[in-house]
């Protein structure tokens, strides 16, 4: 054999052994082919790139390739020995293919330890997403499977800080949204994925919506980047609105159902002898929805559809029973409400109160005029925004509210409840309308409680 033959053979056996090393997080052992390295986010093997850290390899390879085509042997041997000379000068130069170089070393061994994980979480359009849960699971240094939960906090950051290194995968959750993706952490070190946010999936849902003639909140979802599918309104398509709500197999085709404020419901009961009521089947089929794991928000003039399906759950004013007994609230006002819940006061900039408008403009189609108003919760259900609400003075009716008279105090302006199914149910007082009197509390509990569906 001959000594060129010897000295290849060595060095291949050295390189198996130094690329051989190389570990994932869970210790098993996983090398990268010749020409590789590894990616320290992802933990892929990735191309090195020849040219880093030595703009002299190019002209090298060319005075190589002059040499050979030198036209005698004395000027190929000495091109070969200049190639040796070369490689052994350059080795400091050029990038480390792999190979035992002493000043340019393999990546470290991917030992598995302590290491931590800094993050922002968003919503699909990009906004931050605050109070979501984040949760790491993979396997920790011993063998064993492991699962780390946190929440993002007013600028939609989390952070993990004593994490087992390795290959795992990381889960944003906020409602029925959600979305997944592999990390990468390394011993000792912190992966930062604050620049590279770890964003809701726009497609982990279905969203129904039934149009309102006094409210839009497809609009503020359109904003969020979501798609929905508009399912009939209170107006020329209430047939459809009808259709839909009465076919429970096509509503579980949707997790998240919005009822817009509009003069649904009593169009849905019997408003001839000759014609069916509807409302008990809609009712019913609205429970079901909810107790199996879907979510549902109604604002305002939509009351009727929650105390009908879950009257349990709120206590509005008046005779429950009375639709018109409810619409008390008077407008125009603007009430410095309370905000109940951690979770909340975190999208408000820790701010324990909320401005809540109640704008009328009938110039502009903006009504608010005798909004649905609640005294009270059922058990379960949380109060999350409320605040002392003046009422309307008689006569009352449709856009019948002159002056204010009296003060409901405390009245629940935002209620959220949870099925022991899964489900949310949530309510509002106001509206979900994107429009110059929506101010920035609003927006950001509007955008906040679409994620919590």
């Amino acid at each position: 054999m001959s000594r060129k033959v010897v000295v290849l053979a060595l060095f291949f056996v050295a390189l198996t052994f130094a690329c051989g090393e190389d570990e994932v997080g869970n210790g098993d052992p996983q090398q990268c082919e010749f020409g590789e390295k590894r990616n320290p986010i992802t933990g892929a093997c990735v191309p090195v790139d020849r040219n880093l850290n030595n703009s002299n390899n190019e002209n090298n390879a060319n005075n190589a390739n002059n040499a050979n085509n030198a036209n005698n042997a004395n000027n190929l041997n000495n091109a070969n020995n200049t190639n040796n000379t070369n490689g052994s000068n350059n080795s400091n130069n050029g990038a480390d293919m792999g190979m035992d170089m002493p000043d340019e070393p393999d990546m470290p061994m991917l030992e598995c330890g302590p290491s931590s994980l800094i993050g922002t979480a968003c919503e699909p359009s990009g906004g931050l997403l605050i109070a979501a849960d984040v949760t790491v699971e993979g396997v920790d240094c011993d063998g064993n499977p492991f699962t780390l939960t946190t929440r993002t906090d007013q600028d939609g950051r989390f952070e993990f800080t004593d994490l087992p290194s390795g290959q795992h995968t990381i889960t944003i959750e906020s409602g029925s949204f959600n979305s997944n993706r592999p990390v990468f952490t390394q011993k000792d070190q912190q992966t930062d994925l604050t620049q590279d946010k770890v964003c809701l999936d726009a497609n982990s849902v279905e969203i129904a919506v039934i149009g309102g003639q006094f409210d839009h909140v497809e609009a503020i979802v359109g904003n969020l980047n979501l798609s929905y599918e508009m399912k009939g309104n209170d107006q020329d398509l209430i047939d459809d609105a009808r259709a839909f709500l009465k076919n429970p197999t096509e509503m579980a085709t949707y997790d998240i159902i919005f009822i817009n404020c509009g003069t649904h419901w009593p169009q849905f009961g019997a408003p001839l002898p000759f014609l069916p009521n509807d409302q008990p089947a809609i009712a019913q089929n609205l429970r079901d929805f909810v107790n199996n794991g879907g979510s549902v928000y109604a604002s305002d003039w939509s009351a009727p559809f929650i105390e009908a399906a879950f009257p349990d759950v709120i206590d509005f004013l008046g005779d429950d029973t009375v639709t018109s007994e409810h619409r008390k609230g008077y407008a125009p006002q603007t009430i410095i409400a309370d905000v109940e819940t951690m979770d909340l006061q975190a999208v408000l900039n820790n701010s324990l109160t909320a401005t809540i408008d109640f704008p009328q403009d009938p110039n502009n189609n903006v009504f608010n005029n005798n909004w649905a108003l609640a005294e009270g919760v059922g058990m379960g259900a949380t109060v999350q925004v409320k605040g002392d609400a003046q009422l309307c003075a008689p006569p009352q009716g449709f856009n019948g509210c002159p002056s204010a008279m009296g003060t409901q105090v405390d009245a629940p302006l935002l209620v959220t409840w949870k099925s022991p199914g899964g489900g949310t149910l949530i309510f509002t007082s106001f509206h979900n309308e994107r429009q110059v009197t929506l101010n920035q509390d609003m927006d950001r509990i509007l955008r906040y409680l679409i994620f919590q569906l």
